[in-house]
């Protein structure tokens, strides 16, 4: 995780105290301000991640299954579910399964907004059409 948040740190994101660089979210964030070919590879290095949750969500006949595959689709990889051990099958701790809660729970902490608590360093926003 400490290489995570440096990566996130040399782009210019800055996270809240407490804040988990592997948070869901974050991660998102971040991608979403890489270019595409460098945010598709950051993804694919979590696919694993993606599709255990993937698989985990479509046990649960849950529709947020579609957003990970999603994911997995950008970062160029096939959605396969990966069959969580038996004990988060039967729901009895399903964060354990491949580190589902840390991924999806930040923790303990003030309520979340629709945004991250993470910050931007001052950058200008690349408009559609210009260059890097």
């Amino acid at each position: 995780m400490i290489d995570l948040a440096q990566t996130y740190e040399k782009a210019g994101l800055f996270l809240a105290e407490g804040e988990m660089p592997d948070y869901l979210p974050v991660v998102l964030e971040f991608v979403s301000t890489q270019p595409p070919r460098e945010a598709r590879a950051f993804l694919g290095e979590m696919a694993h991640i993606f599709n255990a949750i993937f698989g985990a969500l479509q046990q649960r006949n849950s529709a947020y299954a579609s957003v990970l595959g999603a994911l997995l689709e950008l970062a160029g990889e096939k959605a396969q579910p990966v069959k969580p051990p038996a004990e988060a099958a039967a729901g009895r701790d399903l964060g354990r399964a491949a580190g589902l809660r840390r991924l999806l729970d930040p923790g303990p902490g003030p309520a979340r907004t629709s945004r991250s608590r993470s910050t931007w360093s001052a950058r200008p926003a690349l408009q559609p059409g210009a260059s890097a």
